[in-house]
């Protein structure tokens, strides 16, 4: 049995899966035993293919892509009464030989430089590979070409030709299974494997863009998505548009200030009480700690929602008192007047929303189902219960129930 160790990409293991299964299939019809693969679990690590320069330094948010840590299991190819114990490949001269073991036996020294060679037509010619086996009868080697074996061993050994194939590059996964980086064609990324991103250097990263060329959504017609400036900057970064962008983020790189916007972002999401769709899915990207290029939308929609909420709790400060008023769960008297209202149409009818301010612009809302109306523009006494407090759109409101209108004697 002979037992390897390595550590792999996620695109190394996809294509190592299959040649098992296909070696196993042969296996099966040689009454070979099966190869057997065992894998850990993953863990990120630095993309291989990533490049660093001068004019597109990545370095401050790398891109990781999935390791594993595997090992592989196979046992002795037999034939008859032999087993084969090793291959020699040749490449472009003689000289370049490389020798395969294929099991844990030792094998003589001599065949490591072994000539093109092969023992059964005793002639020496330009050959790919070579196989060596060892009689189970005396231990003899001999060494033999692969267009040889037929004649050698007496039948047909296209399967066995085939299974010795894959053996030879299961000695050497990490050399044989060479992972293959992202290409991109006609502006698509096609992922041979997809690219894991820091969340909090998108975030970063995102900020800076904002900075420079300003912040916009998918929908804008008049210029490029941010999403879009962000993803072609970490998975083109050799295009000219990549190569671009990123010699501006560069030129002006405000790491503290990046840093501290990715910060409040998080925190943000982290303290805001919406159960919305979208804020779930911000949150989702934020908990996973990595991202793929395709969750970037949603992740700089955040920096741009947030810079938007932080504009709007300025404005709203100067408008409104950022302050509750009344105490929860006791029915108060409040002197307002309606600045906003709104109706909500629903299986059950028609609901008001009405948003109201008092003396001192604090800000109380009621969602209303009765036939009270409260005017605009002028200030009347309600008496109400102070059902909750919350934030709506930065803005702290006090939430009423059971409003009436109280009656001036």
């Amino acid at each position: 049995m002979q037992t390897y160790n390595f550590r792999i990409t996620e695109d190394q293991l996809t294509k190592l899966n299959k040649d098992i299964v296909k070696f196993n299939k042969i296996a099966d019809k040689l009454n070979c035993a099966h190869a057997t693969l065992t894998t850990k679990d993953a863990s990120l690590g630095v993309d291989p293919h990533h490049k660093v320069n001068t004019i597109k330094d990545m370095s401050w948010h790398l891109p990781q892509i999935k390791f594993f840590d595997c090992e592989l299991s196979s046992d002795t190819v037999s034939a008859g009464d032999y087993e084969f114990v090793g291959a020699i490949e040749y490449y472009k001269s003689i000289e370049e030989v490389t020798f395969v073991k294929l099991t844990n036996d030792s094998i003589p020294e001599s065949y490591e430089n072994s000539l093109p060679t092969c023992d059964h037509c005793n002639t020496k010619r330009k050959r790919n590979t070579t196989f060596v086996l060892r009689s189970k009868v005396d231990g003899s080697t001999v060494q033999v070409g692969s267009t040889c074996l037929r004649d050698f061993l007496g039948y047909e050994a296209s399967d066995l030709i085939r299974a010795l194939r894959y053996m030879t590059k299961f000695t050497n996964v990490t050399k044989n299974y060479l992972y293959a980086p992202m290409t991109s064609t006609t502006g698509r990324f096609h992922d041979k494997q997809a690219r894991q991103y820091g969340v909090r250097e998108i975030l970063m990263l995102t900020n800076a863009v904002i900075r420079i060329f300003g912040y916009h959504t998918a929908s804008s017609e008049t210029h490029i998505p941010t999403a879009q400036v962000v993803a072609t900057m970490c998975e083109d970064p050799e295009s000219k548009e990549g190569a671009f962008w990123l010699s501006k983020v560069n030129e002006n790189r405000l790491d503290m200030t990046d840093s501290t916007m990715a910060n409040e972002v998080v925190k943000w999401a982290e303290e805001d009480t919406s159960n919305n769709d979208y804020m779930y899915s911000v949150r989702s990207c934020l908990n996973a700690g990595t991202i793929t290029s395709f969750r970037f939308g949603i992740l700089c929609s955040a920096v741009g929602s947030f810079r938007a909420a932080v504009k709007r709790k300025i404005e709203n400060s100067s408008k409104y008192n950022d302050a509750y008023v009344g105490t929860v769960g006791k029915r108060q008297e409040f002197e307002v007047k309606c600045i906003d209202i709104k109706e909500f149409n629903n299986h059950y009818g028609t609901t008001i929303l009405y948003t109201m301010v008092d003396r001192e612009n604090h800000v109380l809302t009621w969602f209303s189902t009765s036939d009270l109306e409260i005017p605009e523009d002028r200030f009347i006494k309600i008496k109400g219960t102070v059902k909750k407090y919350q934030v709506f759109n930065d803005i702290k409101q006090t939430v009423l129930s059971r409003v009436a209108q109280v009656k001036v004697k």
